[in-house]
């Protein structure tokens, strides 16, 4: 019925609102939505790494492609590590709110998900807009406006330009 159209579409939203609050607030990061991808490269990356610390730190003699290796999936792996952290505490803490609390629950994620929104925003020390603004790029209304009067300045030079057409 009724009530469950609404749920879904309530879900697909808000999967979809996650997905692109990460890919525009946490530029760099492995994304949220695809966990499955993440699991797989975090086998693929954790794999590269002890082969490249072998290699590095190993009785061959150096090896300066395994130095820049292992300092580059480090990087990656330290990126990586805390989604799949929070990912495994978030599931066995849902499994065990659904034990606990049925389907409440739900109530729970919503009230600390809330919480955390609430908590990101009194201390981030900027209004909503902002962290927006920034989030796709922007800037400060003064950085917006002169990108605004750049923009206008190339068109109008392009519009002067004589055509060369026959």
């Amino acid at each position: 019925g009724l009530a469950e159209l609404s749920a879904g579409l309530s879900g697909i939203f808000a999967m979809g609102v996650q997905s692109a609050l990460v890919r525009l607030l946490v530029q760099g990061f492995p994304s949220t939505s695809v966990m499955t991808t993440n699991t797989i490269q975090l086998a693929i990356d954790t794999t590269k790494f002890f082969l490249a610390w072998w290699r590095r730190d190993g009785s061959m003699p150096a090896d300066t492609k395994a130095a820049g290796d292992y300092v580059e999936i480090k990087g990656r792996l330290s990126k990586l590590w805390p989604v799949m952290l929070g990912f495994l505490i978030g599931t066995l803490a849902g499994a065990v709110a659904y034990l606990r609390l049925d389907l409440w629950c739900v109530v729970l994620a919503i009230a600390i998900v809330g919480a955390l929104a609430v908590w990101a925003i009194a201390f981030s020390g900027n209004p909503v807009p902002d962290l927006m603004r920034r989030a796709i790029g922007g800037g400060s209304p003064t950085r917006l406006r002169t990108l605004h009067v750049q923009s206008n300045a190339r068109q109008d030079r392009s519009d002067r330009k004589p055509s060369t057409g026959a």
